[in-house]
């Protein structure tokens, strides 16, 4: 099992972003981030 498998296995939320953090979160709060990892399963 890879980290991203064990992480996940947890319900922990991965997001990858080029965003930088304090805009990352706001965009998160809004619903509005994009998670690059997702096209990448």
């Amino acid at each position: 099992m890879g980290a991203y498998d064990s992480i996940k296995s947890y319900d922990i939320e991965l997001i990858v972003t080029v965003v930088r953090t304090e805009k990352a979160v706001k965009l998160y709060i809004q619903g509005k981030l994009t998670n690059l990892m997702e096209p990448l399963h």
